[in-house]
């Protein structure tokens, strides 16, 4: 087994069974009882119900199912995660913790949901999507009006 090609249309799940995102469709699967090692990047969305060692990076969404784990740094748009993610998440738009989410490592993140009976080790550190981007240009309009205002007084 390994990544498998799903072309039917979807809805991913939560560990209760009521549907949490409906994605159109999985791009990739790497189905429980498998491995991968490396480096993953994609498009879409991709889920992981098996282990995964190594980095993802992905301007796309990432589910991590409840039998998933997930050893890496990762840095996308979007990740679901019901299984165990070990490592660094960096979460352009979101990041959902299901009520069943084991995850150990820091999170950075426009938006967080974390649903009860999550269990979460490590720092948070919540930004506005702009933020993410421009936080240095933004600094330096506040720098800008600050040294206006005391030409003034």
């Amino acid at each position: 087994m390994g990544f498998l090609k799903n072309d039917s249309k979807s809805t991913v799940s939560n560990a209760q069974g009521s549907a949490g995102l409906s994605s159109g469709g999985f791009n990739a699967i790497l189905d429980q009882g498998s491995e991968f090692e490396g480096k993953l990047s994609f498009e879409g969305v991709v889920r992981i119900d098996g282990l995964f060692k190594g980095e993802v990076f992905a301007p796309a969404h990432l589910v991590v199912g409840p039998t998933g784990k997930v050893v890496a740094s990762i840095n996308v748009d979007v990740v679901t995660i019901s299984g165990q993610v070990e490592g660094d998440i960096v979460a352009k738009t979101r990041v959902e913790l299901q009520s069943t989410a084991h995850v150990k490592g820091n999170i950075f993140a426009s938006s967080v949901v974390v649903e009860d009976g999550a269990i979460f080790d490590g720092k948070m550190s919540m930004s506005k999507k702009t933020e993410l981007n421009g936080l240095a240009q933004e600094e330096n309009k506040e720098d800008k009006l600050s040294q206006q205002d005391e030409g003034h007084a």
